[in-house]
Protein backbone atom coordinates (compact mmCIF):
# COMPACT_ATOMS: atom_id res chain seq x y z
CA UNK A 1 0.00 0.00 0.00
CA UNK A 2 1.40 3.36 -0.70
CA UNK A 3 0.93 6.69 1.66
CA UNK A 4 -2.13 7.72 -0.81
CA UNK A 5 -4.02 4.50 -0.23
CA UNK A 6 -3.64 4.60 3.79
CA UNK A 7 -5.94 5.95 6.17
CA UNK A 8 -4.55 8.46 7.76
CA UNK A 9 -5.92 8.04 11.02
CA UNK A 10 -4.27 4.39 10.64
CA UNK A 11 -1.46 6.59 9.94
CA UNK A 12 -1.37 8.01 13.11
CA UNK A 13 -2.18 5.31 15.31
CA UNK A 14 0.95 3.42 13.78
CA UNK A 15 3.25 6.36 14.41
CA UNK A 16 1.97 7.26 18.04
CA UNK A 17 3.58 4.75 19.94
CA UNK A 18 7.21 5.18 17.67
CA UNK A 19 6.90 8.69 18.37
CA UNK A 20 6.34 8.26 22.62
CA UNK A 21 9.13 5.69 21.94
CA UNK A 22 11.79 8.22 20.17
CA UNK A 23 10.78 10.83 22.62
CA UNK A 24 11.29 8.29 25.64
CA UNK A 25 14.80 7.88 24.21
CA UNK A 26 15.62 11.53 23.75
CA UNK A 27 14.27 12.90 26.38
CA UNK A 28 13.10 10.35 29.05
CA UNK A 29 10.21 11.24 31.29
CA UNK A 30 8.82 9.54 34.47
CA UNK A 31 5.12 9.29 32.57
CA UNK A 32 4.46 5.20 32.79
Amino acid sequence: ATIEEVDPAQVDAFFAPLGDLELGLTAPQPQH
